[in-house]
Parts: C-alpha cells; structure tokens; sequence
C-alpha cells in the first residue's frame, strides 16, 4: 500500500509544480512548462542528488529519457544550461567495454575529457562544464532529462511503463 500512496504523491507534486503534463506535445508546440526547448527536444534539470539509476527512474516518470548527447553544439547547450555535475543516458556494457544510450540512439560523437584514461571506465555516463567524465554509477549527481522532439506518441506516465517506481530522495 506505501508504494501506491508515494507514487500517488509523487504524481500529485510533479503535476501541481508544472512538471507533469498529460498533454501530447508536437514539433510545432511549446516544451511542457519548466522545461528549456533547444533544436527539436526539451531539457529540464532537476537539480537534486539521484544514483544513475533513481536518476533514470525520475526522467521515466516525467514521460522523458535521461539526456543523450550527439553534437558539439548539444553538449554546449547542456553545459549552459546546468553548471553542476548531472546524469546522462550514457552507459558501459561490461562484456564489450562499450558505450551505448540508454534510450537506444546511436552513440556517436563524444566530449570525453583529454586526459580521460580509456581503461579506467566506471559504467555511468556523467558531465560537468562540457566534459564527458565516466563514473560509478552509485554515486550521486543532479539530472538531466531530455523529451525528443522525435516521439511524436506521449507516454501515458500513470500506465506506460510497468515497475517505473518513483525514486527515493536521497542528498549528498
């Protein structure tokens, strides 16, 4: 029954402060209220300490994915938009030692940091002033959730995704 009425609480605080809508967004309309639009998707930061995964499980009860970066130019737009330390959609798969999306998009350019030693990789994906930094996942870091303007189909936040628990705050 707890989890049930948290969830409930969850859902009432994120639609009471702007940050739920049950609208359907296109191209041609504006971000839901509190999020930044920038080329064809929408960002909102959520400026509290997350684990990758709770960080994760935040964007998905938002209807969004954690953010994933393709370009210089979006990676600059992310760094003027959050100064802090946040979570992207950047994972390692341990058996290839590969990065891919989360939300499954190509993984393609990358703004790792120069001196980033390639065989010291943690499994998260984390950056901070522009640089790609790898990390351990359990650590803790803000969130940056991304809606692609791609996904012409809202999710329905209450039923869409089953097991999407909404996450336990934790600080840092």
């Amino acid at each position: 029954m707890l989890p049930l009425v948290t969830t409930g609480a969850t859902l009432h605080r994120l639609w009471f402060t702007g940050l739920l809508s049950f609208k359907d967004r296109s191209d041609e309309q504006d971000c839901p209220h509190g999020w930044t639009n920038w080329s064809s998707s929408c960002y909102i930061h959520i400026n509290t300490n997350y684990t990758w995964s709770y960080a994760l499980a935040t964007c998905s009860a938002l209807g969004s994915n954690l953010v994933d970066i393709h370009s210089k130019s979006e990676n600059s737009f992310i760094s003027n938009l959050t100064s802090s330390n946040v979570w992207t959609g950047g994972v390692l798969e341990l058996e290839s030692n590969s990065w891919h999306w989360d939300a499954g998009s190509p993984w393609g350019w990358t703004g790792w940091a120069p001196d980033h030693p390639p065989g010291q990789l943690e499994g998260c994906l984390a950056v901070q002033g522009g640089i790609w930094l790898s990390v351990d996942c359990s650590s803790q870091k803000t969130v940056l959730c991304e809606i692609k303007g791609e996904e012409e189909e809202a999710l329905d936040i209450v039923t869409g995704r089953s097991g999407a628990a909404p996450p336990d705050r934790t600080t840092s």
